[in-house]
């Protein structure tokens, strides 16, 4: 009895909703049919080089590849429509020593998504050199280009920071000294200027620490010139009686800026003898010389002169 209930249940396994089975039977066969007749096809992708766990204390110094070309093999329509935004070539430089290091490039390294399979990476392998990292500090220079116009010359030329710090290769960073700024022109200029520059490091494997520019700040003075004028005849000022001068006149040297020393010449120099507060008689007092800015007085010669008050008053 229980014999044959167990037959009748496995029977009903089979039988029962058998059009639905069946159905289903068929749908399996059909989609297996698809997959399994679909051509497997190849496609290359330029896919990004990760370097991972690099050693803070080396630097790479050659040029690696930032992209590599990777062949995938897999079903034509999901092999054409892979992203390669999502995939990448994960490179552990952990082991990375001094010298030079071969870092065999291989499918594992790969994140390929599943029903892909990875046919070619080329280059199949990648040269990698690497130094000890050095940081030092070194002097910045401003790179003067032109001359100043004509009379005109650089005083001072300060740098804000005059020394900035690198970080590059030993054998690199050993041989920097100094650097410069970009070109600095000061062709035909007659006054002081300042600007900002950025440091110069094209051609070097270098780089800088701060990314901030530097300020140049140029001081420009202009050719000093001395003159001789003889004969300046003194103005006599607050005199309260008939004054008298002897001598009448004075010579004087002076130095400044070219351009003023020269208008002075032409112009002549101001000279007074202040006589306030003097009664008549005979007196000694220095001459009061008025010159502009940035004109120095050398010499007066008298330096003193006689001075005579009579008791007439004005």
């Amino acid at each position: 009895m229980a014999k044959n209930n167990l037959t009748a249940s496995i029977g009903r396994v089979f039988t029962e909703n058998l059009h639905l089975k069946i159905l289903s039977l068929l749908i399996a066969i059909f989609l297996w049919a698809i997959v399994s007749g679909e051509r497997n096809a190849e496609w290359s992708y330029l896919l990004p080089l990760e370097k991972l766990n690099q050693p803070e204390a080396l630097i790479i110094t050659n040029n690696i590849p930032n992209f590599l070309d990777v062949r995938l093999q897999g079903p034509h329509s999901f092999i054409k429509n892979l992203n390669p935004k999502n995939m990448a070539i994960n490179l552990d430089l952990g082991e990375l020593k001094v010298g030079s290091n071969i870092y065999p490039l291989t499918a594992d390294l790969v994140n390929t998504p599943r029903g892909a399979t990875i046919t070619r990476i080329n280059p199949s392998y990648i040269t990698i050199e690497a130094e000890k990292l050095m940081r030092k500090k070194v002097n910045i220079k401003a790179d003067i280009k032109g001359t100043p116009a004509k009379d005109f010359f650089i005083e001072t030329i300060e740098l804000i920071p005059s020394v900035m710090e690198i970080i590059g290769a030993e054998s690199e960073a050993k041989e920097v000294g100094s650097l410069k700024t970009i070109p600095v022109q000061v062709e035909g200029i007659k006054s002081d200027i300042q600007f900002d520059a950025a440091v110069d490091t094209r051609g070097r494997k270098i780089i800088l620490t701060s990314n901030d520019p530097v300020r140049v700040n140029i001081s420009i003075k202009e050719v000093m010139s001395k003159l001789e004028i003889k004969g300046v005849m003194p103005e006599i000022i607050n005199a309260s009686y008939k004054t008298t001068l002897k001598p009448g006149k004075v010579n004087i040297r002076i130095e400044g800026p070219k351009s003023l020393v020269a208008k002075l010449g032409e112009s002549g120099v101001r000279a007074n003898v202040n006589v306030s507060g003097l009664r008549p008689g005979v007196h000694k007092k220095e001459v009061e010389l008025i010159l502009p800015e940035g004109v120095r007085l050398l010499q007066v010669y008298p330096k003193t002169i006689k001075i005579k008050i009579s008791k007439i008053k004005l």
